[in-house]
């Protein structure tokens, strides 16, 4: 898939996200807004390309209450996986909401904000076989240092997504 159709796709989760989103009310009136307010660095389209993979991730403001994203892990040209992707303001705490195509029947799953320090944004899931943790950085501007880790078979692993941003 070649980075413009890439960027097409991502465009259509978004569009199909803020479709369904934008008319729902904030999830609370009296919720603290400024929560997702420290994701909104998020807002833009990343990208990392490593030997014959390329990982496309675009995210959109959708209300005070949520973040939107897609993204697309390419090799070869040949798409591998696609999710949609969601920051959202949920009873006052934030949650990391990926819906990963062809996984967990198509439901999405909660990881809770845990821990924000220094521009490091840590969500959890204990529950979840792999991974039960997802973290986002923001190291300098136009870059972001994602990874996903947790037990996986017994073992220990790790994830890594060092992205730039491309728009």
């Amino acid at each position: 898939m070649k980075f413009k159709t890439a960027i097409i796709f991502i465009s259509f989760f978004l569009l199909s996200s803020c479709n369904s989103e934008s008319g729902k009310k904030a999830e609370s009136s009296s919720a603290d807004f400024s929560k997702v307010k420290q994701m909104e660095w998020l807002i833009g389209q990343w990208s990392m390309v490593e030997k014959e993979k390329i990982l496309y991730e675009s995210w959109s403001k959708i209300n005070d209450t949520i973040i939107a994203g897609a993204s697309v892990m390419t090799m070869h040209g040949d798409t591998i996986y696609t999710e949609k992707l969601s920051i959202r303001l949920i009873s006052g705490e934030l949650f990391y909401v990926p819906m990963v195509s062809n996984q967990n029947n198509g439901k999405p799953i909660m990881f809770h904000l845990v821990s924000n320090e220094e521009g490091v944004f840590v969500f959890e899931n204990k529950l979840h076989d792999f991974p039960q943790r997802i973290v986002y950085a923001h190291p300098k501007e136009d870059s972001l240092y994602a990874y996903i880790e947790g037990m996986d078979k017994g073992k220990m692993d790790k994830i890594e997504f060092p992205m730039v941003r491309v728009k």
